[in-house]
């Protein structure tokens, strides 16, 4: 930032295209503030742009997902949790979290011992989609309100993320930039549970978590540096952590998301459609959008389907995508008409069916033996 005319702070930015409309290069009234080819600089008030912080604007970071840290002075730890659907485990974990920290802190007051135990998590996950970003962005909040961390934002990195472009040596050096910017906050690392069997740079990273954590974990005072959010599938997450003690032994609390139930999913679907500005037809009750769920949930089952939220979006999408094709065919042009969502929109009927049968036809597949009966059902369904 620079100081110009009428003591307005104004920041300068070097731009990857040229404009056409000035040859800004860096320069202002014969002095330079930045370096660049004529036409390619371009100077904005501060409130034109978002300042990031250098340890965000490192190209190893700043593709990352990033969420901001909530406003701490309407945080509230419980109307957080009324606004997630399910997640029951997750929330138990949490409340036991924050009742540890305070207990804690109460004890330092009576002993004046103020060391304290590092706060480090593990995500112990089912399916995709189970809500462990949202989970991330209210455990920054609940730790930041209790000051066992200084700011609550949350950084996220998954392993395709973090070994990207990385050649050996590369990796260390990646997870540190990943840290600094997580400093102050939550670092939520995906897919750890699949460098239990990795390949050589999967091998470094898991070395590197390994030193993170032994730096870390055990006695700390807070603020600390940062928590750690290990997320991974729950059996394997659960192998890795016994077989690192490093990882295992730093991590405070194992917080376990279980799939979402078809009712859940069901208020999951209603919330995703009122943020997305539609409404549904009153048809549509609870226990009709359930067994809409059911069904898909049935399909979703096997294979690389998506599941719990994840399907949840996918349902939406594909019922506003029938939705529109509706109301173009009967030239619509009510708000009410435009924005509601019917049953039909949720159903393909030709597509549930091949679904359901191919469902079945798995289901037979995993029966032992049987093999006249299932050749007669495969040339059943080939008709």
């Amino acid at each position: 930032p620079a100081q110009f005319v009428g003591n307005t702070t104004v920041v300068g930015i070097k731009l990857d295209e040229k404009r056409t409309s000035s040859d800004c290069d860096g320069k202002y009234q014969g002095e330079r503030f930045f370096r660049c080819s004529a036409g390619y600089g371009i100077y904005l008030s501060m409130d034109e742009v978002d300042v990031v912080p250098p340890e965000l604007a490192d190209e190893d970071v700043r593709g990352l997902a990033i969420s901001p840290a909530p406003d701490m002075e309407v945080f509230d730890l419980e109307k957080e949790f009324e606004e997630l659907v399910g997640l029951k485990e997750v929330k138990d974990g949490l409340r036991h979290t924050r009742n540890f920290i305070e207990v804690q802190r109460r004890r330092a007051a009576v002993t004046g011992d103020n060391a304290a135990r590092a706060v480090h998590v593990a995500f112990l996950l089912g399916g995709p989609g189970c809500g462990a970003t949202t989970a991330a962005r209210v455990l920054g909040g609940m730790l930041a309100k209790l000051g066992v961390v200084s700011k609550g934002h949350v950084v996220e990195a998954t392993r395709k993320e973090l070994l990207a472009g990385c050649n050996s040596g590369d990796v260390e050096p990646r997870l540190k930039k990943v840290v600094k910017a997580a400093e102050g906050g939550i670092m939520l690392l995906h897919d750890v549970d699949t460098l239990r069997e990795s390949d050589r740079l999967g091998d470094e990273l898991l070395t590197a978590l390994c030193k993170l954590f032994e730096t870390h974990g055990g006695a700390t005072e807070f603020p600390q540096p940062l928590c750690i959010a290990a997320c991974g599938k729950r059996g394997e997450l659960q192998k890795l952590l016994s077989e690192h003690p490093q990882i295992g032994g730093a991590i405070f609390s194992k917080l376990d998301f279980l799939d979402f139930a078809p009712a859940e999913m069901a208020q999951i679907l209603r919330r995703l459609v009122e943020d997305a500005k539609f409404r549904l037809s009153e048809e549509l009750t609870d226990e009709r959008l359930e067994v809409l769920v059911r069904r898909r949930q049935a399909v979703a089952s096997a294979g690389s389907a998506p599941k719990n939220v994840r399907l949840a979006k996918t349902m939406l999408e594909e019922a506003i995508n029938r939705q529109t094709d509706r109301v173009y065919t009967k030239q619509t042009l009510s708000l009410d008409g435009l924005t509601t969502l019917i049953e039909a929109d949720f159903t393909d009927k030709a597509q549930d069916e091949n679904e359901a049968a191919e469902a079945a036809l798995r289901k037979l597949d995993s029966i032992v033996g049987l093999a006249p009966v299932k050749d007669f059902v495969r040339s059943l369904y080939a008709q």
